[in-house]
């Protein structure tokens, strides 16, 4: 098999070094290529595919004489890459912890602004406020706490001069000869 190219889709293989690591024919690879969707040309005209599509495939890949692998997690590491894997591991769930609270954090705010902007468009429609008309000027009164009575008409009330005058209608206003 020949080298592993890289590539920012990662490691790329011909299709003659795809069908060797596969262990199909270069027919195979040729007709299924269509499935390959990050395949390209590089400069030199040749096919290249990255072994993440072979995998996505359904083909498994064949590392030397070894069992066929089928998922890039399989493939073997060495102790210090695998500590340093795990520790990378580690780092990145607490990065992602992270980023979940502040992601909350930041949910909550356009919650709120959300409501806040529902009132403003609210206020907005409704126009401005209407004047309001001023408080009618209370009329000075007798200053007699004793109802006054007016011949057949209401009696008037006065509790204080600060208080606006009351009109009350007699009880049997209406029932008799008044």
């Amino acid at each position: 098999m020949g080298q592993l190219n890289e590539s920012p889709r990662g490691a790329v293989l011909s299709l003659r070094e795809a069908a060797a690591a596969t262990n199909v024919s270069y027919s195979t690879i040729k007709r299924r290529q269509p499935e390959f969707t990050h395949a390209y040309r590089d400069s030199s005209g040749t096919w290249r595919m990255p072994i993440s599509d072979l995998l996505g495939a359904g083909l498994k890949l064949r590392i030397g004489s070894a069992e066929p692998v089928s998922q890039p997690s399989e493939l073997p590491m060495n102790g210090a890459e695998l500590v340093k894997a795990r520790a990378e591991i580690q780092e990145l769930g607490a990065k992602l912890a992270a980023e979940r609270e502040r992601r909350l954090v930041a949910e909550t705010e356009a919650r709120l602004l959300a409501a806040n902007l529902d009132d403003f468009r609210r206020l907005a429609l409704a126009g401005p406020p209407k004047a309001q008309e001023p408080a009618p000027v209370p009329v000075a009164a007798p200053a007699a706490t004793e109802p006054v009575q007016a011949a057949g008409a209401a009696a008037v009330v006065a509790e204080s001069p600060s208080e606006p005058v009351r009109a009350r209608r007699g009880l049997w206003r209406g029932y008799g000869g008044d």
